[in-house]
């Protein structure tokens, strides 16, 4: 962890001198993000600092305007507001650790607009609670209802950082007026649409458990093993893809002597792994979502365990083994050292050019380096590997949502060298078809509502969903019971 370094004011300097004392020392005398992280860079990865549950890929901070509704642009900050949102991120990070960046980022942004938005100049120290309090207004034109008062939560932590450091040419503290949503009325038509709209529909379930019963593909198996597991426990889904292929547990109930079934869980929240027993009804379920995904993670995992015996090599299998020894490569047999099944020239030659690995012409074919190969497959193991989860030790070797890469993509060609973690976003987008280019699961398999609309869903739906039974009083011992939104996968 970077040391704390806490900034003095000086209070006979005017707030455009304490503002550029903060951010030179948030440039230079801080080590959040690394002693070599490139302060000037409106791109920071920081990856390496910052671990997001259930999420793939690099943890990025784009310093750049807030876009408007509807649309996507990436235009730069303008100074000097950029320096003290970059210096306020970095700062307020080394006094406490945050994985919530994006949120205090898009705070950040907001207020950047509300500065410059009638044309005045994106200098922080004008800032004045008509600013803060526009912020607000752009945050709930953007955010979920559920989410506004996290997104204000953190515009009252950046005035707090202000008017402490002086920051601010006419200080004044400020608090936002967005309520906690569990404090807004919960009785009543509004209340009752808010609450629908947190629970998956009957058709969705019952099309969930439809497709669970019938899938073959890869990424139908993952979503709907996904979607049966969340039935039978309101968990968090990244505790979901979290969980180990031996976490399953079989034990006797000491007063009765019947057989219960449970799973080990890796909590989210700083909470000890634990075993959650589920109830009777969903257990030959869950049994089924670990045979179902276990018979396609398998060969994932197999290869996870193998990169941890062997880091510096590519995977092989047998039939290759003899292309280790060769300096070079044809484009015939690249392809087949890097996919499970043949694939069209245009597919290799685009890996090599997305990898920077160079290819040199010998008569009528095109030969690629061994080396350079291997190089650029060993970059795509995932990031801290072989370790998926720092805070249990969990390797990848171990999980049970684990697939080749590109195993959940019917239009892509199947890596038969590297795998990869589902995170929440694949599960998601394919409940319902955002940011997603082919079609839901529901429309796949042709299931619509009843009033032929269609049909989407997400994975935390299902945890409001058990938790309002519980809390009517459809329970079990431990969690709502199975006879009502479970029953559709029995």
């Amino acid at each position: 962890m970077a040391d704390v370094i806490y900034f003095s004011p000086a209070h006979g300097w005017s707030a455009q001198q304490n503002l550029s004392h903060f951010v030179k020392v948030c440039r230079s005398e801080l080590s959040v993000f690394g002693e070599g992280l490139n302060f000037d860079e409106d791109r920071w990865d920081v990856s390496g600092y910052v671990e997001l549950k259930g999420q793939r890929g690099p943890v990025t901070l784009l310093f750049t305007e807030l876009s408007p509704l509807g649309r996507r642009q990436s235009v730069s900050m303008q100074e000097p507001f950029k320096s003290f949102a970059k210096s306020a991120i970095r700062y307020l990070q080394g006094l406490r650790q945050s994985k919530s960046l994006q949120t205090r980022l898009i705070g950040l942004r907001a207020l950047h607009r509300a500065l410059t938005e009638d044309g005045g100049a994106a200098d922080p120290t004008r800032l004045l609670p008509v600013h803060f309090n526009r912020a607000v207004e752009l945050i709930k034109e953007r955010v979920a209802a559920t989410s506004a008062y996290q997104y204000a939560g953190q515009l009252e932590v950046i005035n707090q950082l202000m008017v402490d450091s002086c920051l601010l040419a006419s200080p004044m503290s400020w608090r936002s007026p967005v309520k906690r949503f569990g404090c807004l009325e919960k009785v009543g038509p509004e209340f009752d649409a808010r609450r629908l709209a947190r629970m998956p529909s009957p058709a969705a379930l019952s099309a969930l458990a439809s497709i669970f019963n019938v899938a073959t593909d890869p990424s139908d198996v993952i979503v709907t093993s996904v979607m049966a597991i969340l039935c039978a426990a309101p968990e968090r889904v990244n505790e979901v893809l979290r969980l180990a292929a031996d976490s399953q547990v079989t034990h006797q109930e000491p007063t009765t002597g019947d057989p219960i079934y449970g799973l080990r869980w890796f909590p989210s929240k700083g909470a000890k792994p634990q075993v959650k027993w589920t109830v009777k009804s969903m257990a030959d379920v869950v049994r089924q979502a670990f045979v179902k995904t276990n018979k396609i993670s398998a060969p994932a995992r197999e290869l996870a365990a193998w990169y941890e015996e062997n880091p510096e090599k590519i995977f092989l299998p047998d039939d290759l083994e003899h292309l280790r020894a060769q300096e070079w490569l044809t484009m015939a047999e690249l392809g087949a050292v890097l996919f499970i099944d043949p694939v069209a020239r245009s597919v290799i030659d685009l890996w090599c050019k997305a990898n920077g690995v160079h290819t040199k012409r010998q008569g009528a074919s095109r030969l690629v380096r061994f080396d350079a190969v291997q190089r650029a497959v060993l970059n795509m193991l995932p990031a801290g590997f072989p370790i998926a989860d720092s805070e249990h030790r969990l390797q990848f070797s171990q999980l049970l949502f684990l697939v080749r890469r590109n195993e959940l993509h019917k239009s892509r060609a199947v890596y038969r060298c590297m795998f990869m973690r589902p995170c929440t976003n694949d599960i998601n987008n394919r409940l319902s078809g955002d940011s997603h280019r082919s079609q839901s699961i529901f429309e796949k398999y042709s299931f619509r509502e009843q009033d032929g609309s269609p049909i989407s869903a997400t994975t935390h739906q299902i945890r409001h969903y058990l938790n309002t039974l519980a809390q009517l009083g459809m329970v079990c011992t431990t969690t709502a019971d199975a006879a009502t939104a479970c029953c559709y996968f029995r």
